[in-house]
């Protein structure tokens, strides 16, 4: 699998000085391909150190532990990937003599397994996971974006009873050539999915994109 990904500061967080809170991780093991993408939250001082460290070292957990992951139930999928995650903010909260808070982030993640032709996908949060057939010209939305009361809300790495919002979608890959992390800030809140799917094919054809307010992360997996 090849994987092309594209992270671009957002113009407010260049107007202030602010580092960017999007990070992408991979790994590839036998046969494994991991992808995960986290979007750190604005209000947490130290989003973009949590985004970097769980998506660094999920990548790996997920690249290392598909079948065992994949031997499991949804719920259970989501319960081990639930611990993953609070161990990951409770190891860099003492790291950084911070409050699990300061790191909070969401997670978005496909890991494939070329051997079984099968994929899981893990998302938490904002953000949208993608796919595409061979021989389709747009993607299908393979999990939306999930958002609390208001539009500007979410559900967080640090949000309590984590494993409730943590999705899970298994499947065979069968035809699909490519799969698709994005952030929520290259869509600003309301999803236009020709507008997504344009900016997913300039990355694919290493053209560039203009930033937006908020940051942009594009991860794309393809065979």
């Amino acid at each position: 699998m090849q994987i092309k990904k594209y992270i671009q500061t957002g113009q407010y967080h260049e107007e202030h000085g602010i580092l960017c809170q999007d990070a992408v991780g991979q790994c590839e093991k036998e046969g494994k391909c991991a992808i995960v993408g986290c979007d750190g939250a604005g209000t947490a001082p130290y989003s973009h150190i949590g985004a970097n460290e769980l998506a660094r070292q999920l990548a790996t957990y997920l690249a290392v532990n598909e079948e065992q992951l994949c031997s499991k139930t949804e719920s259970e999928i989501a319960r081990n990937i639930a611990d993953f995650i609070t161990e990951v903010m409770e190891n860099q909260s003492k790291k950084y003599n911070c409050d699990q808070k300061d790191l909070a982030c969401t997670v978005m993640a496909v890991v494939t397994n070329e051997r079984e032709h099968r994929y899981l996908s893990i998302h938490l949060g904002d953000g949208m996971i993608l796919s595409k057939k061979h021989r389709q010209k747009n993607y299908n939305i393979l999990s939306w974006p999930r958002n609390g009361v208001f539009r500007n809300q979410t559900y967080l790495t640090t949000t309590a009873d984590l494993k409730k919002y943590i999705r899970i979608k298994q499947g065979k890959i069968e035809d699909i050539e490519t799969f698709a992390l994005i952030s929520d800030g290259v869509y600003e809140y309301q999803p236009d999915i020709l507008s997504v799917c344009s900016k997913i094919d300039k990355i694919s054809s290493g053209e560039a994109i203009l930033a937006s307010r908020d940051d942009q992360l594009i991860a794309v997996m393809c065979a």
